[in-house]
């Protein structure tokens, strides 16, 4: 659709997304449509239009209305006329927004929030609804925790107390004795940007108005084929009856004696052990090459399953980590009952020291 202009005298802005309101206060054109105009004028003789355009005379445009000016604009020290351009026109629309509708947002609101959207820190993406992070009183507090009692207060336990994942425990933690050892070797921390933050995103204080609920994990499980076993809709059915139907043992004592004695180490380059301790069971004395490792004479059974069974091999598992020491590797066996047992003495001293190498294997 072909669209002319046509003025008398007045000075024309283009007309854009940003200057199409105001743009009226500076001139009232006449805006001639094509299809518009043949419409009007079939049973009126007139000339043939040249490639598609249409001329009006002067006598048939319209006188420019009169609109009001508001009041930021008469109020202005540039004025108002030929001068204001695009530009001073978005800068006044900005002026008038910040001193009337924008000054809510001038200051953040304690405690939450102040978005123009709402919840929504961007207005054209109202799927992003970022959660506020972790206090830093709470990220402190986690850290006191793990360094009163390191044993006891494991990521895992930290993260089921707060209600946060463990690896998120881990990160808050190893940040957390960086910065005490920063603070103690004379370096200043910048809590009060710090602060400034935690007003601007809404972060809440205390661990009851906290609204975390992280997974600690998400684990990989490799489960077999479905079960299905018909019960009444009356009967109840725990995590007790499901181990008991599996022939497994309950998980949530499975993972009590998993993570009876794991000691968390903070593992970053230079922090001393005041801030990050070991693991008392990781640090050899000075006689311990003299000791021999201490088995227990009678293989303890730690589990039995029959279904684990085998008739040709007993497999036996050793912990390679790259933490545990070789003294202290565990060694266990899983025979061919499908019993799981400590290793003997005389299979500890075969096991302890081989390594395995990728490079040995066959192509």
């Amino acid at each position: 659709m072909n669209i002319k202009l046509y003025t008398r005298g007045y000075r024309l802005i283009p007309s854009t997304k940003e200057t199409r309101i105001l743009g009226r206060y500076i001139h009232n054109s006449k805006i001639l449509k094509t299809d518009e105009l043949k419409n009007t004028t079939e049973n009126e003789p007139t000339k043939k239009a040249e490639e598609s355009e249409i001329k009006v005379e002067e006598s048939e445009i319209e006188e420019p209305k009169k609109i009001e000016i508001p009041e930021f604009m008469k109020n202005s020290e540039e004025g108002f006329g030929e001068d204001l351009d695009p530009n001073t026109i978005a800068l006044k629309q900005a002026e008038f927004w910040i001193e009337r509708e924008g000054v809510k947002f001038k200051n953040p609101v304690k405690g939450s929030t102040n978005y123009v959207g709402g919840k929504i820190p961007f207005p054209l993406n109202p799927y992003f609804r970022p959660k506020p992070p972790l206090a830093d009183t709470i990220k402190s507090k986690i850290y006191k925790d793990y360094i009163a009692n390191p044993t006891s207060n494991t990521p895992r336990f930290l993260g089921s107390k707060y209600g946060i994942s463990i690896k998120r425990v881990e990160a808050i933690l190893k940040l957390k004795a960086i910065e005490a050892q920063l603070e103690d070797s004379g370096k200043v921390i910048q809590k009060k940007f710090t602060a400034g933050m935690e007003d601007i995103l809404g972060v809440p204080q205390s661990s009851a108005e906290m609204k975390f609920n992280e997974p600690l994990s998400i684990p990989n499980i490799h489960l077999g084929a479905p079960r299905f076993k018909a019960i009444s809709e009356t009967q109840s059915f725990t995590s007790a009856d499901a181990a008991k139907e599996l022939n497994r043992k309950q998980f949530s004592k499975v993972i009590e004696e998993v993570n009876k004695n794991a000691f968390y180490e903070i593992n970053y380059p230079g922090l001393d052990i005041k801030y990050a301790p070991r693991n008392p069971k990781s640090v050899i004395p000075k006689d311990s090459s003299k000791k021999t490792h201490e088995s227990p004479k009678t293989s303890e059974i730690l589990d039995s399953n029959p279904l684990l069974s085998n008739k040709r091999w007993d497999f036996v598992f050793t912990d390679t980590s790259k933490g545990v020491e070789i003294e202290n590797r565990t060694i266990v066996i899983r025979t061919k009952d499908g019993s799981l047992i400590n290793a003997s003495p005389a299979e500890r001293q075969k096991r302890i020291k081989q390594v395995w190498s990728n490079k040995n294997l066959p192509v």
